[in-house]
């Protein structure tokens, strides 16, 4: 994997942390919506995990590092950039809980589901880590 691609989970947390901030301190409290209740851009602070599931603050933020920090040595050793997608959306989500005690979710998919950019590379990583583990080039057989 060249190192030019370390950069993007790298610029990927910091467009989440941005559309974080702007989220909870410019978009309206209702939200703007491209189909409304469906679509669009709400803001809301997440205190548990996907689907607002109740998890205690402090074993979910030591477990979302701990996690983001594996993932991330993975992702390094192996240069796999869905390993690293997957460190990258734990850290942004975790340097929430680290400041602010929840997560800040801001794009509405469904009636039901709240999530941010961090949720996202979390899901493409994952995706990305089952169908190729590795980035290294395989092994001449004997």
């Amino acid at each position: 994997m060249r190192r030019s691609a370390y950069i993007l989970p790298i610029v990927l947390i910091g467009v989440d942390q941005a559309l974080k901030w702007y989220s909870q301190h410019l978009l309206p409290s209702q939200g703007v919506f491209l189909v409304p209740g469906l679509l669009g851009f709400e803001p809301f602070q997440n205190p548990g995990i996907a689907f607002g599931i109740p998890v205690p603050g402090l074993v979910l933020t030591l477990g979302s590092l701990a996690l983001a920090l594996g993932f991330g040595a993975l992702g390094v050793r192996r240069g796999n950039l869905g390993a690293l997608l997957v460190a990258a959306g734990g850290l942004s989500n975790a340097i929430d809980r680290v400041f602010f005690g929840v997560t800040f979710d801001y794009i509405r998919i469904g009636p039901w589901s709240l999530v941010n950019l961090a949720d996202g590379m979390i899901v493409a990583g994952l995706l990305l880590f089952l169908l190729r583990p590795t980035s290294e080039p395989a092994a001449p057989s004997a």
